[in-house]
């Protein structure tokens, strides 16, 4: 038996200054007229507007990434020797002896992974929120972070390549994609993206 369809028209327009229980069913709150297609690999696409404009792009691939946290018998610290092992090779920043808690060792840890010499040439990435600090390079890979430690444990996530768009959403102008390279049943790592583009030349910002 063939599903009875209903079409919208949305003849009554867009209202957003009401509550949705007042809204007219043929009424829309919100809209992007635009398209999203593959074009032709699992990472290429296009955006297409309403009046045909294409963008094209490539959904970038995700690099390694270490994740820093502290070791669960971390209270104190006095010294401690910043190590990154990368894929050309491990790196030995200036020894720390500030001391501290683990708040003050993870904004130690930041401040020397992003000012510190040593480590000047690895084009890092590196974002801390409280006591986790997650590092990453576009140039090589990045594979653990002191492992012999006894202050901080690490843990990688591993590069993704690839991806494919399993879902976005657009909040205002603003596009979001959500993309994998995992193919299980159960799911696995992802990544958010943000795509930002001139409106008018649709040209990548």
């Amino acid at each position: 038996m063939i599903p009875k369809q209903t079409m919208n028209s949305f003849n009554k327009g867009m209202i957003k200054d009401v509550a949705d229980n007042f809204k007219p069913r043929e009424s829309y709150e919100d809209a992007l007229d635009i398209r999203l297609n593959s074009n032709g690999s699992d990472s290429e696409y296009t955006v297409t507007n309403i009046k045909g404009t294409e963008f094209s792009f490539v959904v970038p691939d995700v690099p390694n990434i270490v994740t820093i946290t502290p070791d669960n018998s971390l209270t104190t610290w006095t010294t401690h020797h910043p190590v990154l092992e990368t894929s050309t090779g491990v790196y030995t920043g200036i020894v720390i002896t500030t001391g501290g808690d683990a708040d003050d060792l993870f904004v130690a840890i930041e401040n020397a992974l992003k000012t510190d010499p040593v480590f000047a040439g690895l084009n890092l990435n590196v974002a801390r929120i409280g006591q986790r600090i997650r590092v990453w390079s576009t140039t090589e890979d990045v594979i653990a972070y002191d492992p012999s430690s006894n202050l901080t444990d690490t843990s990688l996530q591993t590069s993704q390549s690839d991806q494919t768009i399993i879902g976005w959403d657009n909040i205002n102008d603003d596009i979001y994609l959500f993309t994998t390279n995992d193919t299980s049943a159960t799911g696995g790592i992802g990544a958010i993206w943000k795509l930002t583009y001139d409106q008018i030349s649709l040209v990548p910002t």
